[in-house]
């Protein structure tokens, strides 16, 4: 495998893009291949990443959590088919409703029907609007939409769970156990939680990609001590570690599955006491992902199936992606993408031929650009010879979608405007609306100038804080545009209905009630959650 000829491709792949840094690592038959290192880590100082340089891996934290699940199982101290409830004592659901027995796996695979809105506790500059310890009754405030076990629902929120049980259950930190059994063990170094300590040095800096291209230096997404996401996609590491662990990973799968379908052909595992276990429970379908495809494309316990050849990702095939692996023979592929505030990344592993490719970056980009190039290295690895005109192609559709995404959606918004002026006096609007648990909180403001103009502020929040446009009787949307959007470390990735605020006023004994203000959070549009406006807590 001779990676040279498309080393320029790569570099093109990430000017394109807006990629200010990159690190890419590749594993072939076991052994590692090749480290390549694209731009800077720090875009001011001009310092380039190597190997060994951490970025957020936001949801390739999964393998990770999915891996420690399986060391507790092996150790009798947790099973698969074990109802969430009975371990934490706070997920409550009725007893009707189908996800009250959702299980570990149902949470490790996305099927428990709960949906999961990111953009409720994703705030800007890298904010999150609950304290960890009320995740839980988040979650179960959230509606059932689809019974269990018949549809895949990303959902970080269900990690978050999982983390709290990996600790109830282990008795130590995500940080310490992730260090104590697998870390340690393999002879990792440069893998931490969200408590990363003061004195380790060598981090990508986090940036957003402007619509020109240029990187814009955000806030390091994540950093909490009390560890919250670190299961869904806290953990930060390096392209180094991260081969050690997809080595130990594909070396476990070689004993403890079959090959190529059958009993016989198993191998002995190279590492000796590989800690990693449950791998044919891990790595097994567990639920279809939702599009068409004539090929297998499901969801196993923090990965990704895909029967190649295929193009990647959970919104199926796009103009802008590569049909990946179409030379015989035809391979399993399992992968898995992160983004979060600052960073992306995308990874694959090929069990059959024990490889393995990943790529960190150090920006949110302008397209998927760590797909593309995963792509075009896998296929390298394949012996495909590699079109870079058609992967320039693609990597330009990629920026014309991503880069106009946001203000598509403005624009949308902008075109089903109904009304040019408020139905009722600001006025009528201002004041504190709290959701049903009363830990969220949507300000509605109003300039004291001639215009009073109004604005929503959630949590109260400056950096989180929007003018309202009208836009039909009693609703509003907030206006953000594309590089507004990314420097408050948002990602621009929510449907229309996610920016309209609607306001309920009632009527009795001819006077206007307080009204109630709904906002459908829920990117897939499941339901908009209802807030009370208050004066008091005792007003809930």
């Amino acid at each position: 495998m001779n990676l040279t000829a498309i080393i320029p491709l790569i570099g093109l792949i990430c000017n394109i893009s807006g990629i200010p840094g990159l690190s890419l690592g590749v594993l072939y038959h076991g052994e590692v291949a090749r480290f390549e290192n694209f731009g800077y880590q720090d875009v001011a100082a001009q310092v380039p990443p190597d190997k060994d340089t951490i970025y957020v891996v936001a949801s390739l934290s999964k393998a990770f959590s999915s891996a420690l699940a399986g060391t507790l199982v092996e150790d009798g101290l947790l099973g698969w088919d074990t109802p969430v409830r009975e371990h934490l004592p706070g997920y409550q659901r009725d007893e009707k409703d189908s996800a009250f027995n959702a299980t570990v796996a149902d949470i490790l695979s996305h099927r428990t029907g709960i949906p999961g809105p990111d953009g409720y506790w994703m705030l800007s500059n890298g904010k999150v609007a609950f304290p960890r310890s009320d995740f839980v009754k988040v979650f179960n405030s959230f509606p059932t939409v689809r019974p269990i076990r018949t549809a895949f629902i990303y959902n970080n929120y269900a990690y978050e769970l999982l983390g709290q049980i990996i600790e109830k259950v282990s008795g130590m930190s995500y940080g310490d156990f992730l260090r104590h059994k697998i870390m340690e063990p393999l002879g990792m170094s440069r893998t931490f939680d969200t408590r990363v300590p003061s004195i380790v040095a060598n981090i990508a800096k986090p940036y957003a990609a402007l619509q020109n291209r240029s990187a814009y230096e955000l806030d390091m997404p994540l950093v909490r001590q009390d560890g919250l996401f670190s299961a869904a996609g806290g953990v930060r590491t390096s392209v180094s570690d991260l081969l050690i662990f997809y080595r130990a990973l594909l070396d476990a799968s070689t004993s403890q599955l079959p090959k190529h379908g059958t009993q016989h052909g198993r191998h002995t595992e190279r590492i000796p006491n590989n800690p990693l276990k449950q791998l044919a429970a891990i790595w097994n379908a567990m639920i279809s992902l939702p599009f068409s495809s004539l090929r297998e494309h499901s969801y196993a316990l923090g990965w990704t199936r895909a029967q190649l050849p295929s193009t990647f990702g959970l919104d199926g095939p796009q103009p802008w992606k590569p049909v990946v692996g179409a030379k015989p023979p035809c391979h399993l592929a399992l992968y898995h993408q992160g983004i979060i505030q600052g960073y992306t990344s995308f990874t694959v592993l090929i069990p059959e031929t024990q490889s393995a490719v990943v790529a960190l970056a150090n920006s949110g980009g302008l397209n998927e650009a760590g797909m593309l190039i995963v792509g075009a290295v896998l296929d390298t690895m394949f012996g495909t010879e590699i079109d870079a005109e058609a992967y320039t192609r693609l990597a330009k559709k990629g920026y014309a979608a991503a880069a106009s995404r946001q203000g598509r959606v403005m624009r949308e918004l902008e075109d089903g405007r109904k009304v040019r002026e408020p139905t009722r006096p600001i006025s009528e609007y201002v004041g504190r609306y709290y959701n049903a648990l009363g830990n969220f909180m949507i300000e509605i403001r109003q300039d004291k100038d001639a215009r009073g103009e109004g604005w929503v502020s959630f949590m109260g929040d400056d950096a989180d804080t929007f003018k309202l446009v009208p836009y039909d009787a009693d609703a509003f949307f907030w206006y953000l545009d594309h590089d507004d959007c990314v420097t408050r470390g948002r990602l621009p990735e929510y449907p229309a209905e996610y920016y309209i605020i609607r306001f309920v006023f009632e009527h009795g004994d001819a006077t206007l009630r307080n009204p109630v203000l709904y906002w459908e959070y829920d990117e897939e549009g499941h339901s908009a959650e209802p807030f009370k406006r208050v004066q008091t807590f005792k007003d809930l």
